[in-house]
């Protein structure tokens, strides 16, 4: 079967981690099927429209304005010469599988109309209220492109609720993401007691700010820990200044953002993973942290608590920064009793890279018929 891939998000210069499960799932179907993937970057610092193509994807790159039009007019140019590019390649899928509902849909019923299309969703937005603020137009569009495509489906029951009750009214199939991690064989050997935070530094999502604020306070009756924040995002700067003023700047580290295999090697490093979220769909941070053998502390926000139980990590209320204090004194006091193998072994039901090709197959299957 030749499946076209159109992932909204893909990693790029400026998140090198953007969607790399999307990835993960485009690579599986690469296993049985003939697949080609398409992805459309804007960019200020072009003058015109840019293709990079290799043999199994294309990277299409337009330029982008502050004026929304030209923006638009670079994009539906982009999609004309892609499409064209895709064409002279001799191409033709027998189905589209769109990965985060956006532009791609517009894109695969433009130009592929009469392909039968999936469409595995993750962004949180239905969950955080960023859906409702969208245009009215634009969710009516979204919702009716959910409903019509041939399987739906998600990483969580928790976000397949959320799609039901803002109009998805067809049956949701929730999909596993496929999950790397490197296996930590014994803690933290330097002497201080390191937290961990992985996460894109946006505030109003994950709250960063309150684990700086919890750390602060905790400092004072456990002196001999350290934090470090491994990520990128618009609130960033804040944050650093936030940590001067705290006069945390010896005990804090900023790493920026990093490819997953450097991720996986901080998890190695870390005594304790922090998911300090308002909302979560599935949380890869806490699932990848378990299985390395790290113990998490994580909100009750949605994803986290598909997996966290009294063998790998504390739950706590979201937006509490006492209760996360009083779990990171918790995990200091306990920490001899979150050995990496009882950690990595306390997850039962993880599905394997061979599950999830399987059930890709199977979607792909039904969605022909």
């Amino acid at each position: 079967m030749k499946v076209l891939h159109l992932p909204l998000w893909a990693p790029n210069k400026d998140d090198v981690q953007l969607g790399n499960f999307i990835q993960q799932h485009i690579a599986l179907s690469q296993q049985d099927h003939d697949i080609h993937s398409i992805t459309f970057l804007s960019d200020p610092s072009l003058k015109k429209v840019n293709i990079i193509d290799e043999e199994e994807k294309t990277l299409v790159s337009y330029p982008k304005s502050w004026l929304k039009w030209i923006t638009l007019y670079w994009y539906l140019k982009a999609c004309k010469l892609v499409h064209a590019h895709l064409n002279k390649k001799g191409f033709e899928p027998d189905l589209v599988h769109c990965h985060v509902a956006g532009r791609n849909l517009w894109f695969a019923s433009k130009y592929f109309g009469n392909t039968p299309y999936v469409l595995s969703e993750h962004w949180s937005g239905y969950l955080s209220g960023h859906f409702d603020r969208l245009p009215f137009y634009l969710k009516r569009f979204l919702i009716r492109k959910m409903n019509k495509s041939k399987v739906l489906t998600c990483a969580s029951s928790h976000l397949a609720e959320s799609l039901i009750e803002v109009g998805v009214n067809k049956r949701i199939e929730i999909l596993q993401n496929v999950i790397q991690f490197k296996e930590k064989k014994e803690g933290n050997t330097s002497g201080a007691f390191t937290f961990l935070v992985v996460a894109d530094l946006v505030d109003e999502v994950k709250n960063i700010t309150g684990v700086i604020d919890a750390f602060s306070r905790l400092k004072i009756e456990a002196p001999k820990i350290n934090l470090a924040i491994v990520g990128g995002g618009k609130d960033l700067e804040n944050l650093e200044r936030l940590v001067v003023e705290k006069n945390l700047k010896s005990r804090v580290v900023f790493y920026g953002r990093c490819v997953q295999n450097v991720v996986q090697d901080h998890f190695l490093k870390a005594d304790c993973v922090i998911v300090n979220s308002y909302v979560e769909t599935y949380s890869m941070v806490t699932i990848e942290s378990i299985l390395s053998g790290c113990p998490v502390i994580a909100t009750r926000c949605g994803g986290p608590e598909q997996f966290i139980n009294a063998d790998n990590g504390i739950l706590i209320n979201t937006d509490d920064s006492n209760g996360l204090k009083d779990a990171m004194l918790e995990m200091i006091r306990n920490e001899a009793t979150y050995k990496p193998g009882k950690v990595r072994t306390s997850i039962v039901n993880v599905y394997s890279e061979k599950s999830v090709k399987n059930h890709l197959d199977q979607i792909y299957s039904k969605a022909i018929l």
